[in-house]
């Protein structure tokens, strides 16, 4: 489960870290194992028992759990979970005049993309759009670093420029290092907001499709922002705008 290709294979993947396998035990999706020390079994009978479900718990040494864990430092509980059915855009029924969708353009890092998820889950955006060679939701640092977020958001993959081709009368927002000064724009922040890869930013052929190009002033002399705190910051100026 470390590697893609069998992630996609088994449409499974792995959870670690107690705080977080407990929010996936408690959600709708399917955990098939819990691996854990045997200090950590009557905590799990308990609240298996305590939320009516049947999971089977895998008693494991340390050394087996620093072999199946990617973290530096092995948790004492592992889970492995099942893929959910994927939705499809046009199911989630995306209300773009009403609401702010986050669109990713070739995100790559795996810490970035769940950063991301756990921005859009403290704004309240409800969907994420991400082009298909985005990093994978499923990577474990990308499951780590959402802490949770997640469990509470829509995420899809799809070819972004055919999406935004069929888009009508969306204003879609790209950040950009030239643009319009995001803190002197005017009205609410609905729509699209359209975020480029860390290395390259976003992608030429869907230049086009940007109806209102913004860019984060800088008073300094860095040279740009990291993916993630930029998709912050412009979060946090589009949901100030609704006060």
């Amino acid at each position: 489960m470390h590697q893609k290709k069998f992630r996609r294979e088994y449409r499974q993947f792995i959870v670690e870290g107690e705080k977080l396998c407990d929010e996936f035990i408690n959600s709708n999706f399917n955990v098939r194992q819990i691996y854990l020390l045997d200090s950590k079994r009557v905590k799990y009978e308990d609240l298996l028992s305590k939320i009516s479900k049947i999971i089977e718990i895998v008693d494991v040494r340390t050394d087996d759990l620093e072999r199946m864990s990617t973290m530096s430092t092995a948790p004492d509980v592992l889970i492995l979970v099942e893929m959910p059915e994927e939705l499809s855009i046009s199911e989630a029924k995306i209300n773009y005049s009403s609401d702010l969708t986050l669109v990713l353009d070739g995100l790559k890092d795996p810490g970035n993309m769940g950063t991301i998820i756990r921005i859009a889950d403290w704004y309240g955006i409800k969907n994420i759009v991400c082009s298909a060679d985005s990093v994978e939701l499923y990577n474990p640092k990308v499951v780590q670093s959402t802490m949770g977020s997640i469990l509470r958001l829509h995420i899809f993959y799809t070819d972004i420029e055919n999406y935004l081709a069929d888009l009508k009368e969306v204003s879609i927002y790209g950040a950009l290092l030239q643009g319009q000064n995001i803190y002197a724009l005017e009205g609410k922040m609905n729509g699209i907001l359209l975020m480029g890869s860390e290395s390259h930013g976003i992608s030429e052929p869907l230049m086009k499709y940007i109806t209102q190009p913004i860019t984060i002033p800088s008073w300094g002399g860095a040279e740009s922002l990291n993916v993630a705190v930029a998709t912050g910051i412009l979060c946090s100026e589009a949901r100030r705008r609704e006060y």
